[in-house]
């Protein structure tokens, strides 16, 4: 958060450049240089400068439509940020095996300052198959992987988190409540595991567990997504088991001896 007493001191571009990495990591789709610009009020030329000197330096990525995204340099940087390197280490094999079960997109995300963020996933095996930019900021509300993780927080770190939370409404399946929305976590406390039943994105259904370190603490959620005529609700708690049963194998290599 800016702090309004140091403003004086602050690099006007770097500000914008932040704002506008902000903007890509938290947007699904890939955007022209005309919507950045629309989107964060700044000039087209002043967009222009940041991105290209963005996409020489790679960290930005532009298609064939001159969309940009953020690269898959900024894999090791949101990697590096979470000190995570043994998490990372002992969960590539099991991630990539449950891509290879279920067929469907696989991902690991960490808590950072009560932010979701994606840092590793498996691309699926179908020809249709989600795809999450690495540093991707999930709704803490809506995830299954978010909701795997908070849901065996400490209580009183958990409910300091909620009360900060906002339940924005993306469709009619989304949590809009506090009420609500404690209630699922003590529903994933109960069975394991977490779903994500349409309620960001229509269509895409997801489902994930918790992982946790040598002092059973909770740093992380692994999870499948995919379209929800793939994701059949009648097969959710099967996949649901499988995925806790994975995320306790790499919970035992860091270490942690409870099993969820």
């Amino acid at each position: 958060m800016l702090n309004d007493k140091n403003k004086k001191y602050y690099a006007p571009n770097v500000i914008k450049t932040i704002k506008i990495l902000e903007l890509l990591a938290q947007t699904p789709l890939p955007l022209t240089q005309k919507e950045i610009s629309k989107h964060t009020g700044y000039s087209t030329s002043i967009v222009f400068r940041i991105l290209t000197t963005l996409e020489d330096c790679e960290y930005l990525a532009k298609d064939e439509n001159r969309k940009y995204t953020i690269s898959k340099k900024f894999a090791p940087i949101s990697i590096s940020a979470t000190s995570q390197d043994d998490l990372i280490h002992n969960s590539l094999d099991i991630l990539a095996q449950i891509r290879d079960n279920i067929m469907e997109t696989t991902m690991l995300g960490v808590l950072v300052d009560g932010i979701f963020v994606v840092i590793l996933q498996e691309q699926g095996k179908y020809s249709f198959s989600f795809h999450c930019k690495i540093g991707t900021r999930c709704p803490l509300h809506t995830g299954a992987g978010s909701k795997a993780l908070m849901a065996f927080l400490p209580e009183k770190e958990r409910d300091a988190i909620v009360e900060r939370m906002k339940f924005e409404k993306f469709n009619a399946n989304t949590i809009t409540s506090k009420t609500a929305f404690k209630k699922e976590l003590a529903r994933i406390a109960k069975c394991g595991y977490a779903l994500d039943m349409e309620e960001y994105i229509h269509g895409m259904r997801c489902v994930g567990a918790p992982i946790f370190n040598d002092k059973n603490y909770p740093i992380a959620a692994v999870w499948a997504t995919g379209p929800s005529d793939r994701m059949a609700e009648s097969s959710l708690p099967e996949w649901g088991a499988y995925i806790a049963e994975q995320a306790n194998r790499i919970s035992q290599r860091l270490g942690a001896t409870c099993t969820k």
